[in-house]
Order: C-alpha cells, then sequence, then structure tokens
C-alpha cells in the first residue's frame, strides 16, 4: 500500500517529523471523535509541516490494514507506516536495510536469499540478484552495496 503524493517523504523530512511528532491525547468524552480520528488529524497536521499531503482514506486503510492501534503509536510503527505510505525510494530503501540488518552494519548474503525467497522470488534469479549486489563474494553485505543496487523507483 502506497498512496500517491505529489511529492515523496525524504529521509531528513521524516527524521525532522519523527522528531516533532506528537500523539494526541486522549480527550474528554465530550469529544465525538474517535482515537483513530485525531491520529489520522495529527498525522495529516505532521506531514503538511513538510508540505506533503496524505488523504486520510490512506492513513485509515494503512492503519488498519496493519493493525496499528488508535492510541499509542510507537516512533518505530510511526516511520515504517510514512515510509511505506510517503517515503521516497532512498528513504524505503535505507528502512528496508535497517529491518533486515536488525541493528548491524551488513547484512548476511543467507539473510537477502531469505527474503527474496519469501517474495517469491524464483531460486535462479534471486541467487543472481545476490551475485550482482554481493560482487566481492562476502558472506555479507553493506547497506552501500544494498542501496547501490536498488532501482531509482519501483513501478
Amino acid at each position: 500500500m502506497r498512496c500517491v503524493a505529489v511529492a515523496s517523504l525524504s529521509s531528513q523530512q521524516l527524521d525532522r517529523l519523527l522528531e516533532r511528532w506528537q500523539a494526541p491525547v486522549a480527550v474528554a468524552e465530550a469529544d465525538t471523535g474517535s482515537a483513530r480520528d485525531r491520529l489520522v488529524a495529527a498525522l495529516q497536521q505532521a506531514v503538511a509541516t513538510e508540505g506533503l499531503t496524505v488523504p486520510a482514506s490512506d492513513l485509515l486503510a494503512a492503519l488498519t490494514s496493519y493493525r496499528l492501534p488508535a492510541t499509542d503509536l510507537s516512533a518505530e510503527q510511526l516511520r515504517l507506516l510514512l515510509t511505506v505510505l510517503l517515503g521516497d525510494q532512498p528513504l524505503r530503501g535505507r528502512e528496508a536495510f535497517r529491518l533486515l540488518a536488525a541493528g548491524n552494519a551488513t547484512v548476511r548474503v543467507a539473510s537477502l536469499e531469505r527474503l527474496l525467497d519469501l517474495f517469491e522470488i524464483p531460486s535462479a534469479t534471486a541467487k543472481a540478484i545476490v551475485l550482482e549486489v554481493d560482487q566481492d563474494g562476502g558472506e555479507t553485505i553493506s547497506a552501500q552495496k544494498f542501496l547501490a543496487y536498488l532501482p531509482e523507483t519501483f513501478d
């Protein structure tokens, strides 16, 4: 799920947005809006500070699809939600690598092969991809190699 945006969110924009993020607080019962509606409005406002827009329907669909809470959205959940919906290609690539690397500076070749298998990429194609990404034949792949291999856009 990726929303159609006029512009994409860069890594720097995401970092600024996360620094400023303040989740909506619970309000008195007299407020007729749901917690999810308040969260969506807060997300739209936060994204607007970076000059971007995201339709409420896209946010609601993503929150539902990814089973994210209507309250207490963690920084990690927010990072991934905004990356999936609005992230530019370099941001999405870095976030994918970060998840795959689990805090390390490199990804094991075997982990990349397992990931490609999860996406049901044929074994021969997966091996060709790994060979192209890991041209030095090592056991690990750096973020630079991984990001250099990714296309500018995924169509």
